[in-house]
């Protein structure tokens, strides 16, 4: 029996606390996922702790991108505990006709932005981990995840739902003077993305950093502009990164994204040009505009938030899972 007698009662009220097991990952390439997760299940009264180790006392949640040795890690944890660990996912991973899909194209098929090989051992330790793994959880409405139960029927897709925002104190209410740029880029420059922003740097002020930041560091360098930049890794890529818009939105920016995808809670929090519109007048009046844009875009997705079209927390889940590990 364990000693702890505040873990003994959570386990006698099948409410086990959550423990975000961080070990796989730079800590700054997946700081917006994990502040996501953490303020969704906090909003709920969960409570949440964040390591580079697991606990065997609680319920144990990933992040998804192992290789073998990592795997095997969780494997090990798993076993030794009679444990299952919730995984979540942030790759675009479909399953369609008999056929697997990452990032929206064959598995097999070349890009500038993940090699096929990372891609097929990436999936093959997520298969790896499929009699470990409790469900998936879901970040919002991205990954879309299609056809995933399929491919590793019993584990079900979970949506956390998007939780509310807390805004810096670099917000456009708090600024003495306009941002020094434009717009701000941050992220993998991929081959499409470097035409992009070549042609952009020709009319506009553009500041570009093409190193994955802190969180500290990427908060700064969204204030420097007045609107931050998202654009897709190909020209057909057709999602809109959530984590980059929201990590702007908490900064007081709103997102310029470059494809128009018309579906999900994202797109109307940001501001949809196509290539050629990015040149025209109302990229240039949306430049004075910016304060004002802001808040009707904070504003919209504060109600969002608050609003049934949010998905609904699964409680349920949480609550038979806790119930199941209890009984170990």
């Amino acid at each position: 029996m364990l000693s702890n007698n505040k873990i003994c009662s959570q386990l006698a009220n099948n409410e086990l606390p959550i423990r975000l097991w961080i070990f796989n990952h730079p800590i700054r390439y997946i700081t917006e996922q994990i502040e996501f997760f953490y303020l969704a299940l906090k909003s709920q009264g969960r409570e949440v702790t964040i390591s580079n180790h697991p606990d065997p006392s609680a319920l144990n949640v990933v992040i998804e991108n192992f290789n073998k040795h990592s795997a095997g890690v969780v494997e090990t944890f798993c076993r030794k505990y009679h444990k299952r660990v919730g995984m979540i996912l942030t790759e675009h991973l479909d399953f369609y006709q008999d056929e697997i899909f990452f990032h929206g194209t064959r598995l097999g098929i070349d890009s500038d932005y993940m090699h096929p090989a990372t891609k097929r051992e990436r999936l093959l330790n997520l298969i790896l981990l499929r009699e470990h793994t409790k469900c998936f959880f879901r970040l919002g409405d991205l990954p879309m995840l299609s056809g995933i139960e399929r491919m590793l029927p019993g584990i079900p897709v979970i949506t956390i739902p998007f939780p509310e925002l807390k805004l810096t104190d670099r917000s456009p209410r708090s600024l003495s003077e306009p941002p020094a740029y434009d717009f701000i880029f941050t992220g993998y420059l991929t081959n499409y993305r470097r035409q992009i922003l070549g042609k952009l740097g020709k009319q506009y002020n553009l500041w570009v950093a093409n190193t994955m930041s802190s969180r500290r560091r990427r908060d700064a360098l969204n204030t420097m502009g007045r609107f931050v930049l998202n654009i897709p890794q190909n020209e057909n890529w057709p999602w809109i990164s959530s984590m980059r818009v929201l990590a702007a939105l908490r900064c007081g920016r709103v997102t310029v994204t470059t494809n128009t995808d018309r579906g999900g809670a994202i797109p109307p929090i940001c501001l949809q040009f196509d290539k050629k519109e990015l040149f025209g007048t109302a990229v240039a009046d949306a430049l004075v505009k910016y304060e004002h844009i802001f808040e009707e875009k904070f504003n919209a997705y504060t109600t969002f938030v608050t609003s049934k079209q949010n998905a609904p927390f699964p409680e349920d889940v949480f609550a038979v899972w806790g119930r199941m590990e209890s009984e170990h």
